[in-house]
């Protein structure tokens, strides 16, 4: 019997060697402070990387630099840190600056895209559409979503690469970056389901090209977090995390674990889930992701706050 164990603790091994290692990444812009909803982003996506055993990365997308400050920057790091959110690597967008730009530069040469003034582009004419834009892409929660005419049409007449200031445009450089780094677990808010097909499309332009090799990514996009209905902005008080951390850590974060997950058994018995707790269902997969909208519950929190 205990040659028969290590037979297959051995064998598990070699399986687990040949599949691509999680790595999941929360990526937030500077140009404002970390608010509640892009806490519940990390937090999720640091607890599927612990459960599988993965990597966790923190990525501070500055790209903006008009509006970038490094008050911002702090105010994440420190946030992340006050809820325990230890990140595996960090990176800075900004210093892939020039991997964005050579890319860019060479899709040019290819006649992939063009050059206006400072700003490089991608025209979107209906070959380029009809070759690499997804008619359908799947989401690990929602399921197959097939792209629409209003899709296409939202894309607009061109896909910015480099803007004409000579930064780096949002979708191309966070697409470069998860690239770059490996990532293949994207779990992000629902808003950002948009521009999930745009990024695709650039995806199997830059595969097309031999800019980099194929490899799955798999889409999760959680539910919005809302307030009377609407979805919460920076500008109301319970987005601000200066609130939360009036109360106890580990309730806060099984507070808005639940707002984006749910175990499959919803009782008594895991009505409270620690990060230990949270660890080992996510290993197991009893739970799901949620893509439903989620209300600010200010009674749900203090309740979780006496718990613990």
């Amino acid at each position: 019997m205990k040659f028969i164990k290590q037979l297959i603790e051995f064998f598990t091994k070699i399986f687990d060697k040949k599949q691509p290692k999680v790595i999941t990444r929360f990526a937030p812009s500077p140009t404002g402070f970390l608010h509640i909803g892009g806490l519940r982003t990390a937090y999720l996506n640091w607890l599927y990387a612990k459960a599988k055993g993965g990597k966790f990365i923190l990525r501070i997308e500055d790209t903006d630099e008009n509006r970038n400050t490094k008050e911002n920057v702090n105010y994440i790091l420190n946030s992340m840190k006050f809820f325990g959110l230890k990140w595996d690597k960090l990176y800075t967008q900004s210093k892939n600056k020039r991997l964005h730009l050579r890319l860019a530069v060479t899709l040019v040469s290819r006649g992939m895209a063009s050059k206006d003034g400072t700003a490089i582009l991608i025209h979107n004419t209906p070959e380029i559409i009809d070759k690499y834009f997804p008619t359908e892409f799947y989401d690990q929660i929602s399921g197959k979503i097939k792209t629409t005419k209003q899709d296409i049409s939202n894309l607009g007449e061109t896909t910015v690469l480099i803007k004409s200031n000579a930064s780096v445009a949002f979708l191309f450089a966070s697409l470069v970056d998860d690239l770059k780094q490996n990532v293949n677990y994207i779990i992000r808010g629902v808003d950002h389901l948009s521009n999930t097909p745009k990024q695709i499309m650039l995806y199997n332009i830059l595969v097309d090209q031999g800019l980099f090799k194929p490899r799955e990514i798999n889409y999760y996009h959680l539910g919005l977090l809302t307030k009377d209905k609407r979805k919460i902005s920076k500008r109301d008080s319970e987005s601000d995390l200066e609130y939360y951390k009036q109360f106890k850590v580990p309730a806060v974060l099984n507070y808005i674990l639940r707002m984006g997950w749910s175990p499959k058994q919803d009782n008594k018995e895991n009505s409270v889930i620690d990060t230990k707790k949270a660890i080992k269902m996510f290993k197991n997969e009893e739970g799901n992701f949620k893509s439903s909208p989620a209300g600010i519950d200010e009674n749900k929190l203090k309740w979780y706050n006496k718990k613990y």
